[in-house]
């Protein structure tokens, strides 16, 4: 069975490791890359810079084409 029958790279929501991106966010992204996802989904949730964030993103190799964020109404 592919896991990516559309031959497209697998993603995780951040916020699934809500409390660990906050806890340690640049070894909880170093967890999700050696799982295998190649991109991420940010979320609120990341108390991080985002300069630093960006750099953890490098460091690790994922990407971040899309985030999860509520909107005013």
């Amino acid at each position: 069975m592919n896991a990516s029958p559309l031959n497209l790279p697998i993603g995780l929501q951040l916020y699934t490791v809500g409390q660990e991106m906050d806890n340690d966010p640049a070894a909880t992204l170093r967890a999700v890359a050696a799982a295998g996802y190649q991109q991420v989904e940010l979320s609120p949730l990341a108390k991080t810079s985002a300069k630093d964030l960006r750099k953890m993103l490098d460091d690790t190799g994922l990407k971040n084409p899309s985030g999860h964020y509520m909107l005013p109404i």
